[in-house]
């Protein structure tokens, strides 16, 4: 018995080393507040550029809070964590209209319909993330030259973003061609 306590004292302090070690590692690369505050800015811009607000001219200047925060401290991990918090608050601010058929149809609260918001938003996420993270890859090779690859970069991840069925304008375009090719044959 003496054994597996000893056994065990020894573990905890090695894991906890292994922890603090990870810890450190990745400390220098989490974005600061100003940093989070730069990416949500992105998204609240680019939200304001959507038609019920009426302010479209934002969308030209909406990612520049954000290109301006990885071009400046291109560090991966800190980027991907950028581009996410930039993607969820973006994807969350922008998909609100989601909710109005769970509150009206489905008859749920809409505290709740709200939340049920949330999981789709966080993984949406995941594309201006991966977005992020591919620039500031590209930063640390080329430079802020490689800001130019930003629209080429967003345009190839706007294309995949139809993973698991996840956007429907895609699937839209496909029906809509099939439909003039169809008129077309005819």
């Amino acid at each position: 018995m003496e054994d597996v306590a000893s056994t065990r004292s020894r573990v905890i302090p090695r894991d906890a080393v292994r922890l603090s070690r990870l810890a450190a590692r990745f400390r220098p690369q989490a974005p600061t507040l100003r940093d989070c505050g730069a990416a949500i800015a992105s998204s609240v811009l680019l939200i304001f550029a959507f038609p019920n607000f009426d302010l479209w001219p934002l969308a030209w200047i909406g990612l520049v809070p954000l290109l301006v925060t990885v071009s400046r401290k291109p560090q991966p991990w800190r980027c991907f964590l950028l581009g996410w918090i930039f993607g969820t608050v973006f994807f969350y601010g922008s998909c609100y209209w989601l909710t109005y058929s769970m509150i009206h149809f489905g008859g749920i609260p809409a505290w709740l319909a709200y939340l049920l918001l949330l999981p789709g938003a966080v993984l949406l996420g995941a594309f201006p993330a991966a977005f992020a993270l591919g620039l500031a890859f590209a930063i640390r090779k080329w430079g802020t030259t490689a800001l130019l690859l930003a629209c080429p970069l967003w345009s190839a991840l706007e294309k995949h973003t139809s993973i698991g069925g996840l956007d429907n304008h895609v699937a839209g375009n496909r029906r809509r061609d099939a439909c003039i090719s169809d008129t077309v044959k005819n």
